[in-house]
């Protein structure tokens, strides 16, 4: 876990540490898969980031330990904020996800899910299962399909 320094210190892998411990922290179901999907984005990259975010020591009572963790300010904020202005498509439509895992604020699940790549889905499906405490029990992995089509793109891209 990174430890406290100025916002504007950390890496991009340091700011999605600090998310995850942030979600953790927060006890909500729907933090953790909205935050296991702002993690895979660029949005964590862009120099503003941290104007986005408050970052915090906590202290965790049930393992008795304290960490650094950080704590999206406004998460309905986020898709209209500086950072998130050139985002890629595919991030765009993560980040609406995110804000509506959180906020319950009802996203067009047509124009959000279409055109993602397997990595994407991927995160979309853990994120869910995280949101609804099913991460404990179920596990996503990969099926004989997805290794024949991975194996036939690097043959084919090298």
């Amino acid at each position: 876990m990174p430890e406290s320094k100025p916002s504007t210190q950390y890496t991009a892998e340091e700011w999605q540490q600090l998310l995850v411990a942030g979600g953790k922290y927060s006890g909500l179901l729907t933090v953790k898969g909205a935050v296991h999907l702002l993690t895979f984005t660029e949005l964590p990259h862009h120099r503003a980031f941290p104007d986005l975010v408050e970052v915090e020591r906590v202290h965790d009572r049930a393992n008795n330990e304290t960490y650094t963790a950080a704590f999206v300010k406004d998460w309905a904020a986020l898709p209209d904020s500086k950072a998130a202005i050139r985002l890629p498509g595919g991030d765009t439509k993560l980040l609406a996800l995110a804000v509506s895992m959180v906020s319950g604020t009802p996203v067009s699940l047509r124009d959000n899910l279409v055109g993602f790549g397997h990595a994407h889905i991927r995160r979309v499906i853990e994120a869910v299962a995280m949101a609804t405490g099913g991460d404990e029990f179920y596990a996503v992995t990969p099926t004989p399909a997805l290794d024949e089509m991975l194996a036939a793109r690097d043959a084919l891209f090298g």
